[in-house]
């Protein structure tokens, strides 16, 4: 009972700090009361590891690690709706293209087609495509390697 005493003690004296941090952090009023929560949650958890020392220090440092564990894993979920969705604009071969392009392009199967054009047509960078369509950057290189020779027979 002491012990949750004191916890509850320090957790009243640095609250607002917390909040103002993880408001700092997410720029969010929603995501930073989730953060705060969490950062509570897991301050409590491991309150008998806290040396006693500097606890506002220690609640921040749990807080900030937090945030960047799950900006870590919010970048690592891919938007896989596009992949399922296949009416979304990324399947659409009609991008001011030839005929002779156009057909090229729609015998590619939908994930090479998806790999060259969010590369080549939309701009994003090898690792954000590989992020989206959830593979490793290394084989979504070699994709698109096979992808553009496949192009380049089509067109030959």
């Amino acid at each position: 009972m002491k012990i949750r005493v004191e916890f509850e003690k320090h957790m009243s004296e640095c609250s607002s700090l917390v909040m103002a941090n993880a408001m700092m952090l997410t720029q969010n009023e929603d995501d930073a009361a989730d953060l705060v929560q969490d950062t509570w949650l897991k301050a409590w958890k491991y309150y008998y590891r806290f040396d006693g020392d500097n606890f506002i220090g220690w609640v921040l440092t749990i807080c900030k690690r937090l945030f960047i564990d799950n900006y870590r894993k919010a970048s690592r979920r891919p938007d896989i709706s596009i992949l399922e969705d296949f009416n979304h604009p990324l399947y659409e071969v009609d991008h001011g293209f030839s005929d002779e392009v156009r057909r090229a392009l729609s015998q590619l199967s939908n994930r090479d087609r998806v790999a060259f054009m969010l590369v080549f047509i939309h701009g994003y960078s090898y690792k954000e495509a590989a992020i989206i369509i959830d593979i490793q950057e290394n084989t979504f290189k070699g994709l698109i390697h096979r992808t553009r020779n496949k192009l380049k027979a089509e067109l030959a």
